[in-house]
C-alpha cells in the first residue's frame, strides 16, 4: 500500500480540493446544525468541510487530522475553528462534547474502524448524529478520469476502501 505524506502535498492539496455541494448540503440540513451546535470532523485535512459550516452556520467547529501541514493550511483558512492533531481512532476530547461528529472521503485511511466508531459515539452527545461519507463501489468503478484512463487504479482502490451494506 502506498503511503501518502500529507504533510508534503498540504499546499497543493489545499489549492485543488473543493466542497462537494450535495455532501454540504446534507451535512448541514440532516445533521440538524443551528449557530449552537458543536461539530467535530475527523480527518478534516486541510478544514474545507469544517470551514464551510462554520461560514455557513457560525457554530462551533472542532477538527483533527494526523498531518501537521494539513492542519497549518486549515487554521489559515479558518481561525474561527480549532484545529488538533490527532487520529480518527483516538481523540481526547471528553464524552457527550459534540451534536455532529463526521469525516468525508476518511474512513478507507482508519486503521481501527471499530475503534472509529466507538471513539465517534463516545462523543456525541445524547441525540448527536454521526456522518462518515466515503465511496461505494459504483463511484470508484465509474470515476472520470481515474477509472477511464486509468482502469488498472479500480482493484486498488476497491481494497482500500470498506464495502458498502446499502
Amino acid at each position: 500500500m502506498t503511503i501518502i505524506d500529507y504533510d508534503r502535498i498540504a499546499r497543493e492539496y489545499s489549492r485543488h480540493r473543493r466542497v462537494h455541494p450535495e455532501v454540504l448540503r446534507r451535512l448541514l440540513f440532516d445533521g440538524g446544525l443551528t449557530g449552537d451546535r458543536r461539530v467535530l470532523e475527523l480527518g478534516c485535512g486541510t478544514g474545507n468541510y469544517t470551514t464551510a459550516i462554520r461560514k455557513a452556520i457560525g457554530c462551533g467547529c472542532w477538527g483533527i487530522d494526523p498531518s501537521i501541514e494539513m492542519l497549518r493550511e486549515a487554521t489559515a483558512r479558518c481561525p474561527a475553528a480549532r484545529f488538533q492533531v490527532g487520529r480518527a481512532e483516538v481523540f481526547g476530547f471528553p464524552a457527550e462534547t459534540f451534536d455532529l461528529v463526521f469525516s468525508v472521503d476518511v474512513i478507507h485511511h482508519v486503521e481501527d474502524r471499530p475503534a472509529y466508531f466507538r471513539e465517534a459515539h463516545r462523543v456525541l452527545t445524547s441525540g448527536g448524529r454521526l456522518c462518515t461519507v466515503t465511496d461505494s463501489e459504483e463511484i470508484i468503478r465509474t470515476r472520470v478520469p481515474l477509472a477511464r484512463y486509468f482502469p488498472e487504479t479500480i482493484d486498488v482502490e476497491l481494497q482500500r476502501y470498506p464495502r458498502s451494506r446499502t
